[in-house]
């Protein structure tokens, strides 16, 4: 481990220590009879000695096979504390050799488990030919010939990267192995990376991460430290964003980000380079927004743009005055490949998620002790509810797969609702529960956690997840609700931080505020209602036609970011922002390969007497019949 805390002892790190401490004091460890698969019971060592690369895929091949019919039905793997000598890289593979979704790493604790390539490696060392250590990738799932990455089924690539997800782990891809990854990832609609180091040391490393293959996002990179490689972070492609919370990169000696063409938002970043650029943004059909930057460093630019920008409070320093451009000390406003074009008109103060204490051991209740079974052909409506009256704090669900056939109150002593990447079938009977809330929280003034779960809405008949009117916290994270509103917030809801949630929509109200880091949502009509509330979204990816928010009664959203695919046209087509006496800024790009599934309309906003409409034909053109607003805004 000395290498590890060496490599991150630089003065970046120090200096933006929120990477450091997750604001989320949520618990890591897998919690008994959580159905976590753990390495150390496939022969892996831990030692830093003993070649564990056969024991870590031994346990990936106990994966239960990736079901088409249920996409988001994960089980993830589990290293304690140690260090992992790998040798090769580890991926996920079918028995007939085709690469799978839903590989999940979780370390006990993000500085104490290392997965560790040796120094030298064999076939690490060629930088002209990269290779990861730990590689993410899609499934073959698409119907048509070209679907889901099927012209190129040796890269692993597709639209299908489902619940891939890397957690608490340090990736160390050792000296001398210049041609390593640390790792190559791929994620859509729901995945992160999250509180993790990535490492390389002397003359080591092509790519902290990769996110150069088809088809990237939407995906989150959340508290994650880089140190030492060529490119900190490298994405490529025009579909379909990544969100970048809390990011540190150290000691890139050819740019902290390189953006090839994709949608990058981003929170809380610090970049160090020791040669080249901090940030490349390039090709015209880039876009990145964001706000909280610091970029130093001995390279040539702080930032190369040959696309467009968003950014508010990004301070540069030391980098050499190659041009009047380069000398300046702050990009705070909107740019083309040209010039600065616009001041930012982001309002909104974000707020730090709370912090939530660490549950003790005595604080959990399992639901499958209170009868509830992670078999979805029995009803474990009662085994919940029996968990929920229990009098504990944390409502644990082991992972597995639950049928529930009616509503669940969660009362004012349930603090949090953990799942293990567990999946819920909602099977509402008629007449009992149709067109209710999954969950109605109770009123309170405590926060309230839910995460780690997929919701399938089996019979149809749930219509919202969460019914929120107390004045407590919701936290939500990890959360998969095909076909089902996420969230119901009224007017006397307390304030509502979600992450990396992909949903039908949401619907808010009152003067709480809404903060959302990765939104993926996808079908018709109008998919955010948000009557009166500041609403913040970091990143967010729509999919058909659609009304992505209806904004009334004097609420203020922002969207820092947003990817827009129509995909098909269905009439009839809609404004893509609609704002009824509300304010709106927004930043994003579409992608829209024939001109009948692009927008026409992008914002439509009535205040008062003064209308404004911002049309296709306003905006500059991005790939094929897309079009990139780098701002759009409801200020006159």
């Amino acid at each position: 481990m000395r290498r590890v805390l060496g490599t991150l002892c630089s003065a970046a790190l120090v200096s933006t220590i929120f990477l450091l401490a997750s604001r989320l004091a949520w618990a890591e460890q897998a919690q008994p009879h959580s159905g976590y698969l753990n390495v150390r019971d496939f022969g892996a060592k831990g030692d830093g000695v003993h070649d564990d690369t056969s024991a870590v895929r031994a346990a990936i091949g106990k994966l239960p096979p990736f079901d088409v019919r249920h996409p988001f039905r994960a089980q993830p793997i589990y290293f304690p504390d140690g260090i992992y000598r790998i040798e090769d890289t580890i991926s996920r593979l079918d028995d007939q050799g085709r690469y799978q979704p839903a590989l999940i790493l979780i370390g006990e604790s993000r500085d104490k488990t290392v997965l560790r390539l040796p120094d030298h490696a064999p076939g690490f060392e060629d930088s002209k030919s990269p290779k990861p250590m730990v590689f993410f990738s899609s499934g073959l799932l698409g119907g048509s010939p070209g679907a889901g990455g099927k012209h190129y089924p040796d890269k692993g690539e597709g639209n299908d990267a489902y619940q891939n997800y890397a957690e608490n782990l340090t990736f160390d891809v050792g000296a001398g192995n210049a041609g390593a990854i640390g790792i190559d990832y791929l994620g859509n609609n729901i995945g992160a990376l999250r509180r993790i180091n990535v490492i390389a040391g002397a003359n080591s490393g092509s790519a902290g991460i990769s996110l150069r293959r088809k088809w990237i996002g939407p995906a989150l990179l959340s508290e994650i430290a880089i140190s030492g490689f060529d490119v900190g972070i490298a994405i490529e492609n025009t579909q379909y964003g990544v969100v970048f919370d809390r990011i540190n990169i150290a000691k890139a000696r050819s740019a902290g980000i390189r953006n090839v063409s994709n949608v990058i938002s981003f929170s809380e970043l610090s970049i160090d380079v020791q040669g080249g650029m901090g940030i490349a943004n390039l090709g015209a059909q880039s876009l990145i927004v964001g706000r909280n930057g610091r970029i130093t460093g001995k390279g040539r630019q702080a930032i190369q743009n040959q696309g467009y920008m968003n950014l508010q409070n990004v301070e540069t320093s030391a980098f050499e005055p190659v041009s009047a451009r380069d000398q300046t000390q702050r990009f705070d406003g909107v740019f083309d490949p040209a010039n600065k074009t616009d001041a930012t008109r982001w309002k909104l103060p974000v707020p730090p998620t709370p912090q939530l204490p660490e549950p003790r051991s005595s604080d959990w209740a399992d639901v499958t002790q209170y009868g509830a079974s992670p078999d979805p052909s029995i009803d474990s409506t009662s085994g919940v509810k029996a968990a929920f009256a229990s009098g504990k704090p944390a409502i644990y669900f082991p992972n597995g797969s639950y049928t529930v056939t009616s509503q669940l109150v969660i009362p004012r002593t349930v603090t949090r609702v953990e799942g293990s990447w567990s999946s819920v079938n909602l099977n509402f009977k008629s007449g009992d529960g149709a067109g209710a809330s999954v969950f109605s929280v109770a009123s309170r003034d405590q926060p309230l956690l839910l995460r780690r779960f997929s919701f399938e809405n089996g019979n149809g008949r749930a219509k919202t997840l969460i019914l929120h009117a107390a004045q407590g916290t919701l936290l939500a994270q990890d959360i998969a609700a095909g076909g089902i509103k996420f969230l119901e917030r009224s007017s006397t809801g307390g304030e509502a931080f979600l992450e990396n949630i992909t949903t039908s929509g949401i619907s808010v109200a009152g003067p709480a505020g809404v903060w959302i880091r990765q939104f993926n949502t996808e079908g018709g009509g109008v998919r955010i209602t948000n009557a009166g509330a500041p609403l913040w979204i970091l990143g967010s990816k729509t999919e058909q036609n659609m009304t992505l928010l209806l904004n009334s009664d004097g609420a203020r959203t922002e969207l820092m970011g947003g990817f827009v695919y129509m995909v098909h046209f269905k009439e009839p087509q809609r404004a893509y922002l609609m704002n009824r006496n509300g304010e709106i800024s927004a930043s994003l790009a579409e992608e829209a390969f024939f001109p009948y599934t692009a927008y026409g309309t992008f914002l439509d906003s009535t205040i008062g007497d003064r209308q404004t409409e911002i049309r296709a034909t306003d905006l500059p053109m991005r790939h094929h019949s897309g079009r990139i607003a780098p701002q759009l805004s409801t200020d006159p």
